[in-house]
Order: structure tokens, then sequence, then C-alpha cells
């Protein structure tokens, strides 16, 4: 047995038992962080030997030794016997305004378009200064 402790908790480890007071290594069969610790500070200890047998290597071969048929198409599909008909679930429309715009993908320019007044400044901005310039070259003459 090992009590494994930090800040604010306290884990109870018992190799033997292959269990952890958190109970993630019971519910997974893969070892937990807290047994993990422990067992990687045991000198020569594998760690193999604490996962359960169910990822094993030889229960892999087993459940695939068999040919698993493959399915052309929907026709093979087995038929439901239930006795009613399952419809689809109903949609909801979602809450707030809808997007007109897809989304991007990650290499795609993110960049969006320059709005109509941001357009227009810049083309009064522009114009100003080359009505300056007329103006000036025109009192220069």
């Amino acid at each position: 047995m090992f009590l494994f402790w930090g800040t604010d908790f306290r884990f109870v480890v018992n190799l033997q038992d292959k269990t952890c007071s958190c109970r993630q290594w019971q519910v997974s069969g893969i070892p937990c962080k807290h047994a993990v610790a422990f067992i990687t500070s045991l000198h020569n200890a594998p760690l193999e030997k604490y996962v359960d047998m169910y990822y094993s290597i030889d229960k892999f071969r087993a459940a695939y030794q068999h040919l698993i048929p493959a399915m052309t198409d929907k026709r093979q599909w087995p038929k439901s016997t239930h006795g009613f008909f399952m419809h689809p679930p109903l949609l909801k429309a979602t809450a707030g305004r809808p997007k007109i715009e897809r989304y991007k993908g990650c290499s795609e320019n993110k960049r969006k378009k320059a709005s109509t007044s941001a357009l227009f400044v810049q083309a009064m901005a522009i114009i100003g200064t080359t009505a300056r310039k007329v103006i000036q070259r025109t009192l220069l003459l």
C-alpha cells in the first residue's frame, strides 16, 4: 500500500489489488497517475504488469482472429424489431443572428473586407490630397 498526497488531496494505491482511491484504475484498467508515480518509483517494476489483461496483444488477436465480413450497402444492415418507428430528433433554431459567411479554414486568409464607410473615408482622403495638389499647382503657375 502506498499513500499519495498533494496539496489538498490524498489517494491510497494498492498494487496487489490494482486499486486506487481515485477509482480511475478500477474503471479503465489502466493505472492512474498516482499508481504510475508509485510504480515508477519502484526499482525494476514493469509498468505492463499492472495494466489489465484486456489491453494485451493476446486479447487483441483473439478479438480479431476471425474474418469480419464487409457490408456493401444498407440492404445488408439488420432490421430492427423494436415495434415502433424512431423519428429523427426535432431541430431547434439556434439563438442569435444567423451567420452569413462560412467559417474559413486555418490555411485561408482571415482578413475581413473593408467596410464601405472605411472605403469612403479613404476615397475622400485621396480626392482631398489630389485636389490640394491641383490647387497648389495652379497657384504656382
